[in-house]
């Protein structure tokens, strides 16, 4: 069952839903307020004017974890991989949730996330990465333990962290979540097919009020939504037989090689890598673009040369070459 014939399938379904997420998101906006979780623009780096909700992690822990438990219900499972799944996606996005209320220091935020990781592996092995596909060098290289569950962890940590610095400005973060999700569900199982589809269904809502700044991810929103992607894409990267190491780097690789860029930019500037600032691409790319622009130039340098890779699959090395050059253009316009 492919991507478009699940929608087809489950489309009384997917109506349902909508309506009862854009109803939870108003009760959801309601709490953050009463909680005071809310994201006050008070830092220069902000590109926000008011003070906007940080509703991320409450909003799926109302809709997504009820339809995640179900399906694991009724799927056979084994209870490890309920318990991996639900450990890493529940306690990540509290962290982000304590660090949004009252903010937690950048490394013990960092210690506690690779504790979460570290415990979400050591039960089930199906969300560890325990060999590398190539299919540019046409070998299998097989990981044995420990490195496996230590490049995982590392993997795990790139990814979120990479997608917490994209959350910069209005729907970026979502729209870029929506792109991976959709292109790694073409790979995925049925179950994680539809879980990925209810997901979407919530990012796309949530995409609408986001870009009116009427409510923000906030770090346990992205955690969730990182943690979901970590798991499901190591999950479909184990099952899978045609899913390989370079299509994955070539998915990941722009938010991927930006956090780098800035790390590497902060540490030979004297500076804390942690600390935030205004060099990543979505700030150049806002400063120099209209919103809609900025927004559209990140999504299509992700998206076109993957979309060129499934097209062409002799074409994945030049593909990651070209995604790099082209980044590497638009950080030397812009950033001038």
């Amino acid at each position: 069952m492919n991507i478009f014939q699940s929608l087809s399938d489950n489309l009384f379904i997917n109506v349902i839903y909508i309506i009862y997420s854009i109803l939870i998101i108003k009760y959801v906006i309601i709490l953050s307020k009463k909680l005071n979780i809310i994201d006050y623009p008070i830092d220069k780096r902000k590109i926000h004017k008011i003070a906007t909700p940080l509703i991320g992690f409450f909003y799926f822990l109302f809709s997504f974890f009820i339809f995640l438990i179900l399906n694991f219900i009724q799927e056979d499972f084994s209870i490890k991989l309920i318990l991996s799944f639900g450990f890493g996606l529940l306690f990540n996005s509290l962290i982000g949730l304590i660090d949004d209320r009252s903010s937690i220091s950048p490394s013990s935020r960092l210690i506690i996330i690779i504790f979460i990781f570290l415990i979400s592996i050591s039960l089930s092995n199906e969300l560890t990465i325990n060999s590398v596909k190539s299919f540019f060098f046409k070998n299998t290289i097989i990981l044995n333990s420990p490195f496996n569950i230590i490049f995982t962890t590392l993997c795990y940590l790139l990814l979120i962290n990479s997608l917490n610095l994209s959350d910069g400005i209005n729907g970026l973060a979502i729209s870029v979540s929506i792109i991976w999700l959709i292109l790694i569900s073409f790979y995925s199982e049925l179950f994680i097919l539809k879980m990925n589809l209810f997901l979407i269904v919530n990012l796309l809502i949530l995409f609408y009020f986001n870009i009116k700044s009427k409510i923000f991810l906030g770090s346990g929103g992205v955690n969730f939504l990182a943690t979901y992607i970590c798991f499901t894409t190591v999950y479909t990267y184990n099952s899978s037989e045609i899913l390989n190491y370079e299509f994955i780097f070539l998915f990941f690789m722009i938010p991927g090689i930006d956090m780098m860029r800035v790390f590497l930019l902060r540490i030979f500037k004297g500076k804390n890598p942690f600390l935030p600032d205004q060099n990543h691409l979505h700030h150049y790319l806002i400063k120099n673009q209209n919103f809609k622009q900025a927004l559209l130039i990140y999504c299509l340098l992700i998206l076109i040369p993957i979309l060129i890779f499934l097209n062409f699959n002799d074409l994945i090395f030049q593909m990651i070459v070209l995604k790099l050059i082209t980044y590497l253009y638009i950080i030397k316009k812009y950033s001038k």
